[in-house]
């Protein structure tokens, strides 16, 4: 029983707008109940609506519960609408971005990508670049909750873009085969505001810290321009330190 409590508990954790639509749903029965005159729809339950019921007869009481239900309805199924729709999946219309050179000085460097899909219930951005031809692309996994960013291999599009990215950054690599998942840290820079990935004025500190050696961790600035399409690792202190950030998506 326990387990199957948990299931249901998850289940609306992740998917809330079931609430809304369940809230809706009960109110409607109660609004048909009310309508057929059904006297457990009806029937004053407290002792404030009997007093009502008492004051305003039978006919008046059940115009005023009627249309209660109707509001706690209309809102049930409103509530369920918004939240579905906020949470509905962006595919953008933008071409990749093809990147022949890369702004680098003194091994740092800067790179911009662009979003081609965003799976608003999961926060996943698949996003990437033209390199000779080819696309090079990587999955972004957002944990908002536990300040948590997993960018992730989906096939041989992620091993060109580690291809692509050590040639760019002059870190040529002989087999470039790109991890399954890289995990960073993510928080905003400067204050301690809520992460909102459609707010284009954050940047984002992201923190790559293997436990084998401190020496090769690895800081990015980010920001992401959900409108437009665009995510861009932002140089800090001259931009990304390129060896370290290669021997981090490197298998």
């Amino acid at each position: 029983m326990e387990k199957i409590l948990n299931d249901i508990k998850d289940f609306f954790i992740e998917y809330p707008e079931y609430i809304y639509a369940i809230t809706g749903i009960v109110f409607l029965i109660l609004f048909i109940g009310v309508l057929k005159n059904k006297n457990w729809a009806i029937d004053p339950e407290s002792g404030n609506q009997r007093f009502f019921y008492q004051i305003f007869g039978r006919t008046t009481f059940k115009v005023i519960v009627g249309g209660i239900f109707l509001l706690g309805s209309i809102a049930g199924f409103g509530g369920f609408y918004l939240y579905s729709k906020a949470l509905k999946d962006i595919s953008y219309n933008n071409s990749l971005q093809t990147i022949k050179s890369i702004k680098s000085k003194n091994s740092y460097g800067s790179l911009s990508l662009t979003i081609e899909n965003y799976m608003n219930r999961d926060k996943e951005i698949i996003a990437g670049f033209l390199y000779n031809g080819k696309k090079a692309r990587v999955k972004f996994d957002f944990d908002i909750p536990h300040h948590k960013l997993e960018i992730k291999s989906i096939g041989e599009d992620s091993n060109h873009f580690l291809y692509a990215i050590s040639e760019l950054f002059d870190e040529k690599l002989s087999n470039p085969t790109m991890k399954k998942s890289v995990s960073f840290s993510l928080f905003l820079k400067g204050d301690n505001q809520k992460i909102n990935l459609f707010n284009t004025e954050n940047e984002y500190v992201l923190s790559y810290k293997p436990k084998s050696d401190y020496k090769e961790s690895v800081e990015i600035r980010m920001k992401i321009n959900m409108e437009v399409g665009t995510i861009e690792f932002r140089e800090k202190s001259g931009g990304i330190a390129k060896k370290n950030l290669i021997r981090a998506f490197k298998k």
